[in-house]
C-alpha cells in the first residue's frame, strides 16, 4: 500500500439516441465505463500524557489502505406511443462492478521502528445488476399528466478491512420502486406535481462498529430489508415577471422489515425489526421565493428559502 492520500478517476461514456422531433418512437442506449483509486492511510496514536490507561504510550497506529474500483454499464431505454395521449417506456442497464483494496497495519512506540501487526492483505469482489425500468404516461388534458412507473434501484456492494471472513464483503442494495403520480399546468404561471409511492428494499447496506486489536473498525454490512411508502407534492408559482414562488412537501413512512445486527461483545445478533430507518425523516418541506433582475452586465438573484 502507498503512502499518499490522492483519490484518481477515469471516466468513460458514449451515448447514442435518435434525432428529436423526428419520429414518434424515442429510444438512447450507451455504455460507460470508470477506473477509480482510493488510497486511505491513516494515523492514530496517543501521546506520553497517556501512560497512565496506555503502558504502551506515547505510540502511532498505521493504517495503510490501497483501493482500486473498476466498472462498465450497458443501457438502453425506449418509449413507444400506444395511442393519441398515451406512451410507454421500456428500459434495461447492466452493471458490472469490480473492487479490490489491499490493507496492512504498523505499531510505532515511540522512536522505536514500526513493527507489522497486521500482515498485508488484498480482497476483491465483484458484483454485477441488471436493473430494468418500465412506464406508462397519459395526456390527460392539454397541461395535464397522469403516469405509473416501475424502476429497479442498484447500490453498490463493497469490502470491508480488518475484520472475520464472515463480513470480508457486503453485497449489494437493490431497490424496487412505485411510483403514481400526476404533473401540470394552470394558467401559465402556475405549475404542480403530486405523487405517492412504495419501495421494497432488499440487503440494505447498514454501518456498525467492530472492535479490533488497533480499535474499532466501521464496516458496512448487508443484512437488513424495509419498505418506503410517501406521498410528495410541490409547485412553482410565477407571481409576476422576475418573482417566483416555489414550495414541496413530502411525507414518509419507512421502516425495517428485517434487521440483524452482530453484537460483537456479548456474541449473538440484536433484532432490529420494525424500527424506522436512520435519516428518513417523516415530514420534510421547503418554501422557497426567488427574485431574479436583470442588468446590464448580468442579472441579480435574490433567494429566500423557509427549510422544515
Amino acid at each position: 500500500a502507498g503512502a499518499d492520500n490522492v483519490t484518481s478517476v477515469i471516466t468513460n461514456e458514449f451515448n447514442f439516441s435518435n434525432a428529436a422531433n423526428v419520429d414518434k418512437i424515442k429510444w438512447v442506449a450507451g455504455s460507460y465505463a470508470f477506473r477509480q483509486r482510493l488510497p486511505i492511510n491513516q494515523i492514530v496514536g496517543t501521546g506520553a500524557d497517556a501512560a497512565g490507561f496506555d503502558p504502551t504510550a506515547p505510540n502511532q497506529v498505521l493504517n495503510f489502505s490501497d483501493g482500486t474500483n473498476s466498472g462498465i454499464a450497458f443501457y438502453g431505454q425506449i418509449t413507444l406511443p400506444l395511442a393519441e395521449k398515451i406512451e410507454v417506456t421500456g428500459g434495461l442497464r447492466y452493471d458490472f462492478e469490480n473492487r479490490e483494496v489491499i490493507n496492512r497495519t504498523d505499531f510505532v512506540q515511540g522512536n522505536n521502528d514500526a513493527i507489522n501487526i497486521v500482515p498485508e492483505q488484498k480482497r476483491s469482489a465483484d458484483f454485477s445488476a441488471f436493473s430494468p425500468k418500465m412506464s406508462i404516461s397519459w395526456l390527460a388534458a392539454e397541461n395535464l399528466n397522469a403516469y405509473l412507473i416501475y424502476s429497479r434501484g442498484y447500490r453498490i456492494g463493497g469490502i470491508n478491512s480488518y475484520i472475520e471472513p464472515e463480513f470480508e464483503s457486503y453485497d449489494h442494495e437493490t431497490s424496487d420502486n412505485f411510483e403514481l403520480g400526476l404533473k401540470g399546468r394552470i394558467n401559465s404561471n402556475f405549475d404542480f406535481a403530486f405523487s405517492a409511492f412504495y419501495i421494497d428494499r432488499k440487503n440494505i447496506q447498514t454501518q456498525v462498529f467492530e472492535p479490533v486489536t488497533s480499535g474499532i473498525s466501521f464496516i458496512t454490512l448487508s443484512n437488513g430489508d424495509g419498505r418506503n411508502i410517501g406521498l410528495e407534492a410541490d409547485f412553482d408559482y410565477l407571481i409576476t415577471k422576475g418573482l417566483q414562488l416555489s414550495g414541496n412537501i413530502g411525507l414518509l413512512n419507512a421502516q425495517y422489515t428485517a434487521l440483524q445486527i452482530p453484537d460483537f461483545v456479548a456474541g449473538g445478533n440484536q433484532t432490529l425489526a420494525d424500527n424506522t430507518v436512520i435519516l428518513a425523516p417523516p415530514v420534510t418541506s421547503i418554501l422557497s421565493l426567488n427574485y431574479q433582475s436583470a442588468i446590464n452586465t448580468g442579472s441579480i438573484d435574490l433567494i429566500i428559502d423557509f427549510t422544515a
